[in-house]
């Protein structure tokens, strides 16, 4: 559908020239640019998705970083566990020969800095060391702290 056009009015001729109309006979107040608003949304728009961008980026950093601390710490526990087992079939080996010389042995694999594998394997009637104790302790006891450093008004 084709506007509707009337040769007698200047406003419509000079909207289609591209040449503002003199405003200056109609009081010279011009009517509000409708861009200002929508600039604004937009611009405000754009800073919250930065803002989210930014924070997520962080999070997942962060994530990141514990996965990786997590993946560690699991891959050293069952190296130690991989070494428990050997030291395990080393007592069974020796049991076999005849070499068995205590009920109950109990012997230590560090994990890491922090922890370290407890192992109690105890020699039973068919001649072979079975675990009867498998525990991951820490090298040091946690202690609870004794004060707590809260936000007190003034």
């Amino acid at each position: 559908m084709t506007p509707y056009y009337d040769s007698s009015r200047a406003d419509q001729s000079a909207s289609f020239t591209g040449v503002q109309p003199d405003r200056s006979q109609s009081g010279g107040v011009d009517a509000p640019s409708p861009i200002g608003l929508s600039l604004l949304m937009v611009t405000f728009l754009v800073l919250c998705l930065f803002t989210f961008a930014a924070i997520s980026l962080r999070s997942a950093a962060n994530d990141l970083a514990d996965s990786r601390q997590f993946a560690d710490g699991t891959s050293a526990y069952y190296a130690a566990c991989n070494q428990a087992e050997e030291q395990l079939h080393e007592l069974n080996a020796s049991a076999a020969a005849g070499e068995a010389a205590e009920e109950a042995v109990t012997y230590t694999v560090p994990v890491d800095e922090q922890r370290y594998l407890s192992v109690t394997a105890v020699l039973e009637e068919d001649g072979t060391y079975h675990v009867r104790e498998w525990l991951q302790e820490y090298y040091e006891d946690w202690e609870a702290p004794e004060t707590m450093a809260l936000w007190v008004p003034d």
